[in-house]
């Protein structure tokens, strides 16, 4: 997942698998590829997005007995 500076915003693209409760969640916290250059380590930022945002979509994972905590995110 990658996050591109955008004025005082970042905009967020890629996905995160299984994702625990986000299809009941507020807000998720991402580990986001922010910089190419220089070590890989050195270029991921921490992020915090409200899940309203537009663009994010939410599948659900289903498990053998059709439980469903586990999701599929999507940043768009």
């Amino acid at each position: 997942t990658r996050a591109i500076r955008d004025g005082d915003h970042y905009v967020v693209n890629g996905q995160k698998i299984w994702t625990s409760y986000a299809h009941h969640a507020d807000w998720i916290f991402l580990l986001v590829r922010t910089d190419t250059t220089g070590k890989k380590q050195a270029g991921i930022s921490f992020l915090l997005v409200d899940m309203t945002t537009p663009g994010i979509t939410v599948r659900p994972i289903r498990s053998i007995d059709d439980a469903h905590h586990l999701n599929e995110t999507f940043f768009d």
